[in-house]
């Protein structure tokens, strides 16, 4: 959740900055740069920046139970996600009104992966090893194994945050309740 976690953070980064470049491009007094510029405030204004996963949870989730403030810990219907009072995560504006030209996220996940073990990863719509077939009979050739890597994607932000960010934050949540829950070590 690390990853996705700084991936999003670093995109709203992005996202500032090519608001601020889209006001600095349009004329000085003109209706255009007062139209970015108000754009520009409103989604630095609005941004909340959580450094850590454990920080956006609290958004998604009850208010800690009892005198345990400092370990969040919330009822067992919160952490499961059975609670029907719990926020919803809101998705910021600006974020929302993003279009298929906005700028695309680039973040990295893990997937099962084909891997001959000479070859090293076949690409996604390959299903055997080109090198290996072409080596002559007697020849070794490589086994094929399926294997959970690292791979590097870039989605329209809406896709991200919808199929990637949200269930593995509410995993996270699930993970993190556990983690304080049964643990010598309080975070």
């Amino acid at each position: 959740m690390s990853y996705y976690q700084s991936d999003y953070n670093r995109f709203k980064t992005t996202l500032l900055k090519k608001l601020g470049d889209d006001q600095r491009k349009q004329p000085a007094g003109s209706n255009e740069r007062n139209l970015a510029t108000t754009r520009y405030l409103i989604y630095k204004l609005e941004m909340q920046d959580h450094l850590k996963a454990k920080h956006a949870v609290q958004c998604i989730q009850c208010k800690p139970v009892g005198d345990w403030d400092d370990d969040d810990l919330v009822h067992i219907n919160c952490a499961y996600g059975w609670c029907e009072q719990c926020p919803v995560f809101q998705l910021l504006k600006t974020e929302s009104e993003l279009t298929a030209a906005s700028p695309l996220i680039s973040f990295h996940s893990y997937k099962k992966r084909l891997v001959c073990s000479f070859h090293n990863i076949l690409s996604q719509s390959q299903t055997e090893c080109a090198i290996c077939n072409k080596k002559r009979e007697g020849e070794s050739k490589g086994k094929l194994s399926k294997k959970t890597k690292l791979t590097h994607a870039r989605l329209e932000f809406l896709c991200f945050f919808n199929d990637h960010y949200l269930p593995a934050l509410q995993k996270f949540k699930q993970h993190r309740f556990q983690y304080i829950l049964l643990s010598k070590n309080h975070t």
